[in-house]
């Protein structure tokens, strides 16, 4: 959606209003929407420390669980590759570097 709305010029301050008071609403949209906008994610949980707490679910996993990890598994790729751009410090809200 924020791409979108960059290419449309779309104001952001009307677009998190509208999408707060929809099914869209979300802690993300509340708190990261803006920075994620300007390109900020100089603060909050770090990549490397979300690449952390995935590979230990992977490790738990590993002893025996039966789990279906498809999508964590993705998730963590994306992270890893933050990671070795470059991108460690920042907060993980910078996974929409990826998507650009």
């Amino acid at each position: 959606v924020l791409f979108f709305a960059k290419k449309k010029k779309i104001n952001i301050d009307k677009l998190i209003q509208v999408l707060r008071n929809g099914a869209a609403q979300s802690w993300q949209l509340e708190n990261r929407a803006k920075t994620m906008w300007n390109n900020e994610f100089n603060f909050g949980f770090m990549n490397k420390l979300m690449l952390k707490d995935l590979n230990l679910i992977f490790e738990e996993v590993s002893k025996g669980g039966n789990i279906n990890l498809t999508v964590t598994k993705l998730i963590k790729n994306k992270y890893k590759k933050l990671v070795k751009l470059g991108y460690e410090k920042e907060d993980t809200s910078n996974l929409i570097r990826l998507l650009k």
